[in-house]
């Protein structure tokens, strides 16, 4: 079942970059095309491409977000559980028999 989640995060995420490589490319390669009236393809497909690319631009700090989170708390709790606490005397099994 992991492992089926993980390819299609792979997956996901392949056809993401694909998306935004190429819709990028194509806006450079296109962006001055002939164009053939009100109709023109091509202008439509630019279109398409410019709001794909705005679209992921929204969405990227939303997404980069929780990752930053995530990561940021990965190397703040292990440095709380190093904290004084862990030499407390019953953490050392000694006994207070005043």
């Amino acid at each position: 079942m992991k492992q089926n989640r993980r390819a299609a995060a792979a997956a996901l995420a392949f056809f993401l970059t694909f998306a935004l490589l190429f819709s990028a490319l194509f806006l450079l390669l296109e962006a001055d095309h002939d164009c053939a009236g009100a109709d023109c393809p091509v202008c439509s497909v630019l279109a398409l491409c410019r709001e794909t690319l705005a679209g992921f631009a929204l969405a990227a700090p939303a997404l980069l977000f929780p990752l930053g989170a995530a990561l940021s708390a990965r190397r703040v709790l292990p440095a709380a559980r190093r904290t004084p606490c862990g030499f407390s005397p019953v953490a050392r099994k000694v006994k207070l028999l005043n």
